[in-house]
C-alpha cells in the first residue's frame, strides 16, 4: 500500500517498482488507510510522514506489528527517523526534490520485505520450539551469535535458572568459547564434558544448531541418565533368545483386529498383499504352505496368521526340521514313551500334543525324510497318532502351517516328497517376497532395526548419510531381511556404516525353483488350476463325498464347482 496525499507522485512510484512485480494499492489519507488496511492484508506499506489527517508515525505504530512499513519523509531528522523505527518501521527514505530516492526505492522495499519474512520465519520457529521447551528436561539454551542467552527452557530454568542469572546470562562465562565456537562450526556433538553447576560437577553431552541467521540452540543432556539407561540396557541385553521370542509374542497378541498392528513391516504393494492374504486366511483351519527365499520373513508370517486366528489363545509350537537329526524327528513330533529308544529316560509329549487346540509351524519342510512324511499325513488325514514306544492313541486339533525356501512341486515329480502330503500341506500357498522385490521398504525396515538396536545397546542412533541410502538400496541383499537386520545391527554396534562388510552370499535360487513346470514362473492361477486338476484327476474326477476331490482340498464341494467353472476346469479338457 502506498499511503501518499501527493497523488501526482503515484505515477512514479509505480515506475520504480515495476520490476518487483508487486501490486500497489495506492490511497491519499491517513483514514482511507485504516479502513483498507483492517479490511485486506498486505505485506507492506510505504507510509508518507505529513498527511492531511494523522502523521505517518501514527499509521506505523497501529500496523507495524502486522506488516512491513517504510516510512517517507522530505525531512531527515535523525530524531524523527529514530522514532518510527522505534514504532515498528522496517526502514526510511528521505524525499528529495529531484525524485533520486525512487530510485532507491526498489532495494529498500525488497530488504523491507525480506526482513518481515525472516521474522515470520525465526517466530514459527520459536513457537515451534516452545512446545518442546515446555516438555523436556534438557537444559535448552538461545543464544545470540555471541552467545548472549535469550531463552531457556521452562524446566531446566527452574532446575539451574538461578545459576545462570549469577553468571549474567552470558553463555561463555560458563563453557569455554572455543568449545562453543567448535560446537557451532563443526556441527558436532560434544560428549562427556565437564561443567560446574554449583557445588557439584556435571557431565553433558553438548550440542549446537543454527535456529536462525541470528540465534543458535545449545542442548545439554545430563550423562547420568544416559550412564543408568546403559547399565539398564546391558541388563535387558543378557536376556536369551528364547524369553526375547515371548516377549515378541505377547506384543503380537495386542490389538491383533486391525491389520494396520502388523509386525510385518512395509508399504509396497506386494506386502501389502501379503498381509492382506494372511488377514483372509487367518480364521480358517486350513493347511498352509509359506515359500520364500531364506531371510524373507517365513516364521513371521506364521505368527501373524496364528494370533490372527481364534486359536490365538492357545500355543504356537514351532519345529525346525531341518535342525533335528532325521533319527529324532519322529520323537520331536509325536513325543516317545519311556524306554522307546537309547537315551528316552522318561515320557516325552511331541510337538503336535504341545500344540493341541493350536497352531503347528513345521519350519524347512522338505527336509523330512519320507518315512516320516508318511506318519505325518496320517495325522493330518485322522487327527490322531502314537507316540514312539506308546500303543494309545492320542486325539489332537492341530492347524498346520509349513514353510520351506525349496519347491516341494519339484520334490515330488523326483520321488522326494509325498505328492499326497504335498496337497494337504499346499491348500493355501503363501509366497513371501525377497527383500529385492520390496526396495522401498528397505529404508523403513533399515531405519527399525537401528532404532531397535540403539534400545537394545543403549547407543546413540547413528545417521544414515546419502551414500549409505544408496548402498542399501543398490545392494542384491540375497540374504533378504535377516541379512538387512545383521547389517543394522553391526552399523549400530560398530558406530559407523561399514559396506565392505555386509554378508555377501550366492544369489538365491527360490525362484528358479519354484518352476512348477519346469519352464516360466506360474501364475497363482495356473498354479490353482494344476493342484486342482491333479487332485480331482488323483479322485477320478469325483468332487463330493468321502473319496471327493473337496474332501482332500477341504472345501465345500459346491465352492469347488464353482471354482472349477471359473477356471475352465473340466474332464474333457484334461483329456
Amino acid at each position: 500500500m502506498l499511503i501518499e496525499d501527493d497523488e501526482g507522485l503515484w505515477p512514479l512510484y509505480s515506475k520504480s517498482l515495476k520490476n518487483l512485480n508487486v501490486v500497489l494499492t495506492k490511497v491519499a489519507t491517513a483514514a482511507e488507510a485504516c479502513k483498507k488496511l483492517q479490511a485486506q492484508k498486505f505485506d507492506l506499506a510505504l507510509v508518507d510522514y505529513h498527511l492531511p489527517d494523522a502523521t505517518g508515525i501514527s499509521i506505523v505504530e497501529r500496523f507495524g506489528h502486522v506488516l512491513a512499513c517504510v516510512l517517507v519523509t522530505a525531512m531527515g531528522d535523525e530524531n524523527l527517523v529514530l522514532e518510527a523505527i522505534q514504532k515498528g518501521a522496517k526502514d526510511y527514505v528521505v524525499k528529495d526534490a529531484s525524485c533520486h530516492f525512487l530510485k532507491l526505492l526498489p532495494g529498500v522495499v525488497s530488504k523491507a520485505i525480506e526482513q518481515t519474512k525472516l521474522q515470520l520465519e525465526l517466530n514459527t520457529t520459536r513457537n515451534r520450539m516452545r512446545i518442546v521447551f515446555d516438555q523436556t528436561y534438557d537444559l535448552m539454551l538461545v543464544t545470540d551469535r555471541d552467545f548472549f542467552i535469550l531463552d531457556i527452557s521452562k524446566n531446566a530454568a527452574t532446575r539451574y535458572g538461578a545459576f545462570f542469572l549469577d553468571h549474567g546470562y552470558q553463555l561463555d562465562k560458563w563453557v569455554k568459547q572455543e568449545t562453543l565456537l567448535r560446537l557451532f562450526e563443526k556441527q558436532q556433538v560434544q560428549e562427556n564434558i565437564e561443567l560446574s553447576m554449583g557445588n557439584r560437577k556435571v557431565f553433558f553431552r553438548l550440542c549446537c544448531r543454527s535456529l536462525h541467521e541470528k540465534e543458535l540452540l545449545f542442548i545439554f543432556h545430563d550423562m547420568a541418565d544416559v550412564i543408568e539407561a546403559k547399565k539398564a540396557k546391558k541388563v535387558i541385553a543378557t536376556i536369551n533368545q528364547e524369553k526375547a521370542d515371548l516377549i515378541i509374542q505377547n506384543r503380537l497378541l495386542a490389538n491383533r483386529n486391525n491389520i494396520e498392528t502388523s509386525s510385518i513391516l512395509g508399504f509396497t504393494n506386494n506386502v501389502l498383499a501379503l498381509r492382506k492374504t494372511i488377514t483372509n486366511v487367518a480364521d480358517t483351519n486350513a493347511s498352509i504352505l509359506i515359500i520364500g527365499e531364506t531371510g524373507t520373513g517365513k516364521e513371521l508370517v506364521a505368527n501373524e496368521i496364528h494370533f490372527q486366528s481364534q486359536r490365538k489363545q492357545s500355543a504356537l509350537i514351532k519345529l525346525n526340521c531341518a535342525s533335528i537329526p532325521e533319527n529324532l524327528v519322529e520323537s520331536e513330533l509325536f513325543g516317545h514313551e519311556r524306554g522307546a529308544f537309547t537315551g528316552a529316560i522318561k515320557d516325552r509329549k511331541g510337538k503336535f500334543e504341545q500344540a493341541n487346540g493350536g497352531t503347528l509351524f513345521l519350519d524347512e519342510i522338505g527336509e523330512i525324510s519320507l518315512a516320516v512324511q508318511a506318519k505325518l499325513l496320517r495325522v493330518l488325514q485322522e487327527g490322531s497318532f502314537e507316540t514312539v514306544g506308546g500303543s494309545s492313541v492320542i486325539e489332537v486339533d492341530v492347524r498346520i502351517i509349513a514353510a520351506t525356501n525349496r519347491n516341494l512341486a519339484a520334490m515330488v515329480k523326483q520321488g522326494k516328497f509325498r505328492a499326497d502330503l504335498f496337497y494337504r500341506l499346499n491348500v493355501i500357498p503363501i509366497n513371501v517376497p525377497p527383500l529385492r522385490k520390496r526396495a522401498n521398504d528397505i529404508i523403513l525396515l533399515a531405519n527399525h532395526f537401528i532404532n531397535r538396536y540403539c534400545s537394545l545397546y543403549g547407543r546413540e542412533k547413528p545417521i544414515l548419510q546419502d551414500e549409505h541410502l544408496d548402498y542399501l538400496l543398490q545392494h542384491g541383499w540375497p540374504g533378504n531381511i535377516r541379512e538387512l537386520q545383521n547389517s543394522m545391527e553391526r552399523f549400530v554396534v560398530l558406530g559407523q556404516f561399514q559396506a565392505a562388510n555386509f554378508t555377501e552370499l550366492e544369489k538365491p535360487t527360490i525362484e528358479s525353483d519354484l518352476d512348477f513346470d519346469g519352464g516360466a514362473l506360474l501364475s497363482m492361477k495356473n498354479i490353482e488350476t494344476k493342484h486342482l486338476t491333479e487332485v480331482l484327476t488323483h479322485c477320478r474326477w469325483q468332487v463330493s463325498g468321502d473319496n471327493g476331490a473337496a474332501k482332500i482340498l477341504e472345501l465345500n464341494p459346491n465352492t469347488l464347482r464353482f471354482r472349477m467353472q471359473k477356471l475352465g476346469i473340466s474332464k474333457t479338457k484334461e483329456k
